[in-house]
């Protein structure tokens, strides 16, 4: 999904395609806010305007080999972390760790997002603390998770933080009739829930 077709989160796509203009990218953010407003999408969204072959207006094309394998999850230089478990253990940070020490195969970047980032022991935390501290070049890592307070204070202070803003009534209805879940006389009723 590219950027423009992402609903409610315009504040913080416009802070990152304004990152992506000045071709200022950091080597870490923290993405945080209520669960299923839109994080992972956004980061994914901004992985693959990264690495687009074709930008337009600060997106992804969409049509490009990066963008059409990233969707497939074929994509070299995007690595997405994400767990079904209790936690993210130390093991997860070295292996993301050691891709990192090489350079992009394709892209501009190697971008590693790891969702429920809250989920790191401390020993993994710790251990990633010091792959922020000292970045390898050409590699960005998304950090999600719903509370900056739920990561160490070390970690996130190396981290450009975005805050996601709750969804409007009017952005959960555009998004249930947009994706055909319901008509818009339901998806407005569950809106308002």
């Amino acid at each position: 999904m590219a950027f423009r077709d992402i609903i409610g989160q315009e504040r913080a796509i416009q802070a990152l395609k304004k990152i992506v203009d000045r071709e200022e990218v950091p080597h870490a953010f923290l993405f945080s806010g209520l669960p299923g407003i839109g994080k992972k999408t956004v980061a994914f969204s901004f992985a693959k305007v990264i690495n687009c072959l074709n930008r337009v207006d600060n997106d992804c094309c969409e049509g490009c080999s990066a963008c059409t394998r990233a969707n497939t999850g074929n994509y070299p230089d995007l690595l997405l972390i994400e767990t079904s478990e209790q936690f993210i253990g130390i093991d997860a940070i070295r292996s993301i760790e050691e891709e990192l020490n090489f350079p992009p195969l394709e892209g501009r970047k190697r971008i590693t997002i790891i969702d429920d980032a809250q989920k790191m022991t401390d020993e993994a935390a710790n251990a990633l603390l010091k792959t922020l501290e000292e970045p390898p070049s050409n590699n960005l890592i998304i950090l999600i998770c719903p509370e900056p307070a739920m990561l160490l204070p070390t970690v996130v202070s190396r981290t450009c933080h975005l805050r996601f803003q709750p969804l409007t009534e009017r952005a959960v209805k555009d998004i249930l009739v947009s994706r055909q879940f319901l008509d818009d006389k339901n998806a407005e009723l569950i809106a308002r829930v």
